[in-house]
C-alpha cells in the first residue's frame, strides 16, 4: 500500500486554506447542496470563490478523502473468517458454508454504504453517529467470535509474523485463470467505489446520502445474487460467464453518462454485480478444492492479495483523472479501460479453458 501523503503536501501549492478546502468538500458530500449554494454560504463569511473552483477541489479532493478513510482493509478479517467458515463444518456442507461466506463478505460491504447513508441522513449527530454504530457493531461481532472455536492447532510457544504469500506448485494450475477472473471483478468494485458517489452527486444530480448508499449496495447484493447464480452455470464457464456479465454491466454505466440516466446506471450495477459475484466465488471455489488443507489459509491470503491490489488501482487512478479531465471523462476513460482489463482476463481464460480438463467439483458447490 503506498503511502499517503502528509495534509501540508496535500494541500500544498493551493491558494485558500485547507480549513476552507476540507470544509466545502465535506458540505457538498454531506449536505443537499449545490456549488452555487457554497459560493454563497462561503460569500456571507467573506470569502470569494467561483463555483468552478469548489467543483475542481470536490473532484480532487473527494477520491483522496475516500482512500484516508477506508485505508485500514478488511483484507485480514476476510481471509481468516472465509477459511474458518469452511474448516468448521462438515465436508458435505462445504458448499453452503462457502456461500455464506463470501455472500457476507459482498453483503458487508455493501451494508456499510447504505447504513451510512441512512444515519447521516435521518438521524441526529451525523458526524458521530455511524462510528458509534460501528463500534457498537463490533463489539457484538467481537463477542460471537469469542464463541467460535479455533481451527488451526495452536503451537505451545506463538512467535506472530507476516503471513507470507506463496503458492503450492499444485495450486498454480487453478489460481492463475482464478486470479484473473477475480482481478478484473474486483477492479469493477473498484471503479464503483470511486466513481459512484461523484457521478451520482454532479452527473446525475442526486445529493441523498441514502440513494448513494443504496446503488452502492445493489452492487454487492447483486454479487451476493451473482454467486448464487453461479452453481447453475457450468464449472469449465463461470468464471467466463462472470466476466461477460462484467463488461455488459460496464457498457450500461458507460451510457449513463452521456444520457444521465438513472435507469441505465441502475441495470449496469446489477449487471456488474452479477459477473463480479460470478467469477469471485468461482474462483475461490476452485482454489480452496486445488490447495492442501494444511496451507490452504496461506493459498486464499494469496488470492485476497490480488484482489484487494484490484479494489485500490481504480481508486487511486481515478482521482488522478478527475483533476485532469473531470468526472464525466474520468468515467468514460475508466469504463473503457476497464473493459480492456476484463476482455483480456476474458481472453486469457479461454485460452487456458482450452488446455486444461474441466473441473469435476469445488468447493463452491
Amino acid at each position: 500500500m503506498s503511502k499517503l501523503k502528509s495534509l501540508d503536501e496535500l494541500f500544498d501549492g493551493r491558494h485558500f486554506d485547507r480549513e476552507i478546502i476540507i470544509l466545502c468538500v465535506r458540505w457538498y458530500l454531506r449536505y443537499k447542496l449545490s456549488l452555487r449554494d457554497l459560493v454563497e454560504m462561503m460569500a456571507e463569511r467573506g470569502l470569494s470563490l467561483a463555483h468552478t473552483t469548489i467543483l475542481r477541489w470536490v473532484q480532487r479532493y473527494a477520491p483522496e478523502f475516500v482512500k484516508r478513510w477506508n485505508r485500514f482493509g478488511t483484507g485480514i478479517f476476510t481471509v481468516t473468517a472465509t477459511v474458518a467458515v469452511i474448516e468448521l463444518v462438515p465436508p458435505a456442507w462445504r458448499g453452503k458454508a462457502m456461500l455464506a461466506a463470501t455472500a457476507s463478505n459482498m453483503l458487508g460491504l455493501g451494508c456499510g454504504p447504505l447504513l451510512s447513508g441512512i444515519l447521516v441522513e435521518l438521524f441526529p449527530w451525523p458526524r458521530q453517529l455511524p462510528y458509534a454504530v460501528h463500534l457498537a457493531l463490533v463489539g457484538i461481532a467481537a463477542l460471537a467470535v469469542l464463541s467460535v472455536p479455533e481451527t488451526a492447532a495452536i503451537p505451545a510457544r506463538v512467535k506472530l509474523g507476516i503471513q507470507r504469500i506463496s503458492l503450492p506448485i499444485e495450486v498454480g494450475r487453478a489460481f492463475i485463470p482464478a486470479a484473473l477472473a477475480g482481478f478484473a471483478g474486483f477492479v469493477v468494485v473498484g471503479f464503483f467505489a470511486a466513481v459512484a458517489p461523484q457521478l451520482i452527486r454532479i452527473v446525475l444530480g442526486f445529493h441523498s446520502g441514502v440513494v448513494t448508499g443504496a446503488i452502492v449496495f445493489l452492487l454487492f447484493a447483486c454479487s451476493a445474487c451473482g454467486q448464487i447464480v453461479q452453481t447453475m452455470i457450468a464449472a469449465r464457464w463461470r468464471q467466463a460467464a462472470g466476466c461477460v456479465g462484467l463488461v455488459v454491466g460496464l457498457v450500461c454505466v458507460g451510457l449513463c453518462v452521456p444520457q444521465q440516466s438513472l435507469v441505465a446506471l441502475l441495470l449496469g450495477t446489477a449487471l456488474a454485480g452479477i459477473g463480479q459475484g460470478i467469477s469471485f466465488r468461482a474462483g475461490l471455489g476452485e482454489i480452496a478444492s486445488a490447495a492442501p488443507a494444511h496451507r490452504r489459509a496461506e493459498v486464499t491470503s494469496s488470492y485476497f492479495v490480488v484482489l484487494y491490489v484490484a479494489i485500490s488501482l481504480p481508486v487511486i487512478g481515478l482521482g488522478i483523472a478527475v483533476q485532469v479531465a473531470g468526472i464525466q471523462r474520468a468515467t468514460l476513460l475508466f469504463v473503457g479501460l476497464t473493459i480492456i482489463v476484463v476482455l483480456i482476463a476474458l481472453l486469457i481464460l479461454m485460452r487456458g479453458q482450452a488446455n486444461r480438463e474441466p473441473v469435476a467439483h469445488t468447493i463452491g458447490d
